[in-house]
C-alpha cells in the first residue's frame, strides 16, 4: 500500500513526509546501533537478527548492506523510558534480509554483530 501526501508544487516542511510506501514483506531492516560502539559496523559484516514477536525467538542470519555516516537521534519509540529526557543517538545501518526471515514489516528486532572470523 503506498499513501501520498504532497504533490509536486506543493510546499514542503522540514521532516515532514511526503509518502509512505509499504510492503507486505519485509526486504530489508534499518537497525540502530547505539554507543558506544565495541566494533563499528562494516559492509558485509554477517548479523544475526532476532525477532522479538509473538514469543518467539528466532534467529536469521543476514549481512550490513549500508553504515549511515553519522550518529542520529533515536526516534521515540526507539528510547529507553527514564524520567530523565536525554537525547539518545545512534549509527544507522542498513540490513539484508531473506525470505526466509519470515518478519512482518514493521516489527521489533534485535540485532547482534557477530564476531569476524580472523
Amino acid at each position: 500500500m503506498t499513501k501520498v501526501f504532497r504533490h509536486p508544487g506543493d510546499f514542503v516542511g522540514v521532516g515532514e513526509p511526503i509518502a509512505e510506501i509499504r510492503s507486505k514483506y519485509a526486504e530489508s531492516i534499518i537497525g540502530y546501533f547505539k554507543a558506544p560502539l565495541p566494533v563499528r559496523p562494516q559492509v558485509g559484516m554477517e548479523v544475526d537478527v532476532v525477532s522479538r514477536g509473538s514469543g518467539r525467538s528466532t534467529s536469521v542470519r543476514a549481512r550490513v548492506l549500508a553504515v549511515g555516516p553519522q550518529f542520529e537521534a533515536l526516534q521515540p519509540a526507539f528510547l529507553r523510558p527514564m524520567p530523565v529526557t536525554i537525547e539518545e543517538r545512534a549509527l544507522p545501518v542498513l540490513i539484508s534480509l531473506s525470505e526466509q526471515a519470515s518478519l512482518i514489516p514493521g516489527e521489533i528486532v534485535d540485532i547482534r554483530l557477530l564476531k569476524s572470523r580472523k
